[in-house]
């Protein structure tokens, strides 16, 4: 009986040291994923720190834009830095452009083409003295 107890306090002690193994390595699985997690919590935390900076900056950028925008400076620009020339009213032509409809093209061609011919003999009935 005596063998009997030494073999079943050396099969008692195998299995504690069994078990206190399969503990130690969860408790390490455990930990190892507990760090895993917390450095991708980390990482993900850096992320949207510079995603918000990041819209940050293109919210001030869009306001410098919005504010380029201004005609009039825009205007100012052209004409003091590279010498932009407003032009007179007589030398605009009115043309109603459809990009539908090519007839309208050829309209307003025809209206130009008239109103031309009527400046001309306009201006051949004063050189001829008639109104």
């Amino acid at each position: 009986m005596a063998k009997k107890k030494r073999v079943e306090t050396k099969d008692n002690k195998k299995m504690y040291i069994k078990v206190f193994v399969l503990v130690a390595v969860l408790s390490s699985l455990l930990m190892l994923q507990s760090y895993r997690i917390n450095n991708v919590n980390i990482a993900i935390s850096d992320l949207k720190t510079k995603i918000e900076e990041t819209q940050m900056i293109n919210d001030s950028l869009h306001g410098k834009v919005l504010s380029k925008r201004d005609l009039n400076k825009i205007e100012k620009i052209a004409i003091e830095r590279y010498g932009m020339i407003k032009p007179s009213n007589k030398k605009f032509t009115y043309v109603a452009i459809n990009t539908k409809n090519e007839k309208s093209l050829q309209n307003a061609k025809q209206q130009n083409e008239i109103k031309n011919e009527k400046k001309k003999g306009t201006l051949l009935n004063k050189f001829l003295g008639k109104k």
